[in-house]
């Protein structure tokens, strides 16, 4: 934390808020935990199997 007081407090508190929830669901319009991932790429028989 190097800098004149003002330019570091006003660093910490916009961090602060917008990682806060109101700050990144209201502000930023994001979620918070996204939903599932869906890939595009289909899979056929033995693509992505486990199974041996």
């Amino acid at each position: 934390m190097q800098g004149d007081f003002f330019t570091v407090f006003k660093s910490m508190t916009l961090h602060g808020y917008y990682t806060s929830e109101i700050g990144f669901t209201q502000e930023l319009k994001l979620s918070i935990i996204p939903g599932a991932f869906r890939g595009c790429a289909p899979l056929g028989p033995g693509l992505g199997n486990a199974d041996f």
